[in-house]
């Protein structure tokens, strides 16, 4: 009965769930893993703009290197299109506006503030009249007695 008590350890028995568990992790990232990220993602679009950039740089450089070329054997001497020393002109002094002129155009011109303002400060001056009317002489719009 020995033998009997250890043959059924050594054969495999057949084990069947009782019950299935099903676990479901979400995963919020901190306020320190988003910023990570987007740093990580901001220096990768850094390091692809500095190439895009490095490369038209060269592109640019071998396009004017190209027009150089081609205008040294075409033209040849000369053919300067701007005259040397167009940048000193001096230009013509202004003469001194008369001082009618000047007060016209601060004053009642067409641009002085007058214009540019007062439509603006219309609607306050009128509401400022009325109420210091109203205020102070307010018993001339009174109704008389019934008589």
């Amino acid at each position: 009965k020995k033998g009997d008590a250890q043959s059924p350890t050594k054969e495999a028995k057949l084990q069947l769930p009782l019950c299935t568990l099903s676990v479901q992790l979400e995963y919020t990232p901190s306020a320190n893993d988003k910023r990570d990220s987007l740093y990580e993602k901001l220096n990768e679009v850094s390091k692809r703009k500095a190439a895009a950039i490095e490369k038209l740089r060269q592109s640019a450089a071998a396009v004017n290197r190209a027009k150089m070329a081609e205008s040294d054997e075409g033209k040849g001497k000369g053919g300067n299109v701007v005259k040397a020393g167009f940048l000193n002109k001096s230009k013509p002094e202004a003469k001194a506006v008369p001082f009618w002129k000047r007060w016209y155009e601060k004053t009642i011109g067409p641009q002085s503030m007058m214009w540019v303002v007062g439509p603006i400060a219309k609607n306050y001056v009128i509401f400022i009249g009325c109420s210091v009317f109203f205020h102070y002489k307010g018993d001339l719009l009174a109704l008389p007695p019934p008589v």
